[in-house]
């Protein structure tokens, strides 16, 4: 079965190829170029760049590695000195400041640049459309806006936490399709099929953190690695929430030489299970507990994870976990993987606790995409504040 319903950089990958592009359709092909690389960028942007001169492309890129080249300067270096008097299309406004790497805004100056295409302005506050005016200034013509609705989606993670300083928050949920995640007997194992499996492992390859629930490293002890077949990048940063000291220093969560693992804990946990944890190579950051005084605080959460420069969490947590992040409104996007079966009210509900009286107060997301996985459905959502 194919997709029924396509994201906006799906959209743009499925255009047919044309001859006599539009400034659009030049930005549609950098809009690809930097998602693709979305995994590898963090806490850095991941953007495109196209160099056109005369309705052909000289040169592309996508941003490197942190430390690596920005995408600008990757095009620029392809395309040499066919730059002089071309247009550069841009899926992010061109750094201005000195980093790691020089700015961005130089070498298109210095490259001979005629006209730069940005889809969107940097919301960081070393920018903030600063780019923009010192190319004006040097006199060249610069549009903005162009693949706007695109950029948007793919630069979300980004623009959000440099706007609120807190890790974009993807909450993962496999469940039944009556909506249940957990069986009467206590079994989890697989509710959904490998297909499905296999293509979560890609949404933890684009985030720089997993996070569990203390009830599912109890019940499944997890890994929370990436297996994609061939994968040889960095892992992500393993989290742990347990505000009681629930879960033993053992398995392989506390197998740190696989990945680094996090706990947050509450003063709750006994001191003893702390310094195990801490004996096992896990780091430890005693926060304040949740509402109610259950579980931790997740606002507290996403904002360390985001200090760390945590772009995009991954949740994957259990039902108390997924209710506690919906009930707070942390949400930023959930990928929902339904099987076929279906298990009853007796099962365990994916969102524990979530309940309103009216449809009226219901939380409600927007459905950006759904793919046949199987015998498995994947429904993508973004929080309607997102949209």
């Amino acid at each position: 079965m194919s997709l029924t319903s396509k994201s906006p950089i799906e959209k743009i990958s499925a255009r047919p190829p044309s001859d006599d592009l539009t400034d659009e359709q030049f930005m549609s092909q950098a809009l690809v170029l930097g998602h693709r690389v979305r995994h590898r960028c963090a806490p850095n942007p991941w953007v495109g760049a196209l160099v056109v001169r005369r309705g052909e492309i000289v040169g592309q890129g996508a941003t490197q590695a942190p430390g690596g080249r920005h995408a600008e300067i990757v095009a620029l270096d392809e395309a040499a000195d066919k730059a002089c008097d071309s247009t550069v299309y841009v899926t992010l406004e061109p750094c201005v400041h000195e980093g790691r790497t020089g700015p961005c805004t130089e070498a298109l100056i210095n490259a001979g640049v005629n006209k730069v295409v940005v889809a969107i302005l940097d919301p960081d506050p070393k920018m903030q459309g600063r780019g923009i005016a010192a190319l004006r200034a040097s006199g060249i013509t610069v549009v903005t806006g162009v693949g706007k609705e695109e950029a948007d989606f793919s630069l979300a993670p980004y623009v959000h936490h440099r706007l609120t300083g807190r890790s974009w928050c993807v909450l993962k949920v496999a469940s039944s399709l009556d909506g249940r995640s957990v069986a009467a007997n206590g079994e989890s194992k697989w509710i959904t099929g490998e297909a499905s499996r296999t293509d979560s492992h890609e949404l933890r390859r684009e985030s720089q953190a997993v996070v569990v629930g203390s009830g599912t490293a109890l019940l499944d002890a997890p890994t929370l690695t990436v297996r994609t077949p061939g994968y040889v990048g960095e892992q992500p940063l393993r989290v742990l929430l347990d505000s009681r000291g629930r879960v033993r220093a053992t398995g392989p969560l506390f197998t740190t030489t696989l990945a680094p693992t996090l706990v947050f804990t509450t003063k709750s946990a006994p001191s003893k299970v702390v310094d195990d944890w801490l004996a096992a190579g896990a780091q430890v950051e005693t926060i304040e507990s949740g509402p109610k005084g259950k579980g931790v605080n997740l606002e507290t959460v996403l904002g360390s994870l985001g200090k760390r420069g945590i772009v995009q969490t991954m949740f994957e947590g259990g039902p108390e976990v997924a209710g506690a992040l919906v009930q707070g409104g942390f949400v930023n996007r959930l990928v929902a993987y339904i099987s076929g079966m279906i298990l009853g009210t007796e099962a365990t509900s994916s969102f524990s606790g979530v309940g309103v009286p009216a449809l009226d107060q219901a939380t409600r997301f927007k459905l950006i995409s759904c793919v046949a996985m199987g015998d498995d459905a994947r429904l993508d959502f973004i929080s309607l504040g997102e949209s």
